[in-house]
């Protein structure tokens, strides 16, 4: 079981004629966590909250074990170390989901600024370029950011 996912992600960066069908949806849930690991990262502070919160979103999002959020999240961290640029992860984003699906993943960044308890202002602005890059309405960035709200408790 460990690596299975790990497994499934390297096949889906792999040659397209070596990729199995599925390849599509490994690769935009790693660039999902890649945006909500640079949202924890924004103000240079990861909290407890926010490293329990991502383990959390990931693994209901993406409907993964333990060990296959993990890895995810072990991936997600790499790639985001690695990173010159957020355009490449918001373009898979931006090319594969409609409207609505990329308003939930914005309701995911703002989710996880919330975790701490407090939105930081590099956390507010690196969600809102990236609402820019993904082409989200601005009505629909505002709801994700209420509804995200209203579930954190205290906000």
């Amino acid at each position: 079981m460990i690596g299975t996912l790990l497994e499934k992600i390297e096949a889906a960066l792999s040659p397209p004629a070596s990729r199995p069908p599925d390849h599509g949806e490994h690769v935009l849930q790693l660039a999902a966590a890649v945006l909500m690991v640079e949202v924890m990262r924004a103000d240079h502070h990861m909290a407890p909250e926010e490293e329990e919160r991502l383990a959390q979103l990931i693994s209901g999002r993406f409907d993964l074990d333990s060990e296959e959020t993990a890895d995810l999240i072990r991936l997600a961290h790499g790639e985001a170390r690695e990173a010159v640029s957020l355009h490449g992860f918001t373009r898979q984003l931006t090319d594969s989901l409609d409207v609505a699906e990329r308003a939930h993943v914005i309701e995911l960044l703002w989710e996880l600024a919330y975790a701490d308890g407090h939105v930081d202002k590099y956390e507010e602005h690196l969600i809102r370029q990236i609402a820019e890059w993904m082409y989200v309405p601005h009505t629909a960035f505002v709801r994700a950011r209420h509804r995200a709200a209203g579930r954190t408790p205290g906000n």
